[in-house]
């Protein structure tokens, strides 16, 4: 499976590393990983997602909607989490910008980065968490 999902900070932080190409299904796993129990999420301050190995991915519309929910229900349990996205080609960081779009209603602060510097040091900005 191409993504690997690491906590770190004692559970306050998630990184999803992403490698090769990557389908809804590693992506639903990964969520699926993070939200594991009401405890972990709670214990959550920020997730990032970096898809800086990713050769390609194919989500639908209607799978990111699939996703959203998933989301959806984990805000209602946390409503503080910080989502990073690091996408380095123009399909991945587009594909995160429609994201977002679909996702504009959830209370979580989320941006789209190019770079892992830039993540980081936005993660760091929004929670203290290095």
């Amino acid at each position: 499976m191409p993504v690997d999902v690491k906590y770190i900070c004692d559970g306050a932080g998630v990184i999803h590393s992403y490698t090769a190409d990557v389908s809804f299904e590693d992506l639903y796993y990964a969520i699926d990983r993070t939200y594991e129990s009401v405890d972990t999420i709670k214990k959550i301050q920020f997730i990032l997602f970096n898809f800086l190995e990713t050769t390609s991915t194919t989500v639908s519309p209607e799978e990111f909607r699939i996703l959203i929910n998933k989301d959806r229900d984990a805000a209602k349990i946390n409503s503080k989490i910080v989502v990073a996205v690091v996408g380095p080609t123009d399909l991945i960081f587009g594909l995160s910008r429609m994201y977002e779009m679909l996702a504009d209603e959830l209370p979580w602060k989320q941006s789209t980065f190019r770079t892992l510097s830039e993540a980081k040091s936005w993660i760091k900005q929004k929670t203290g968490l290095e």
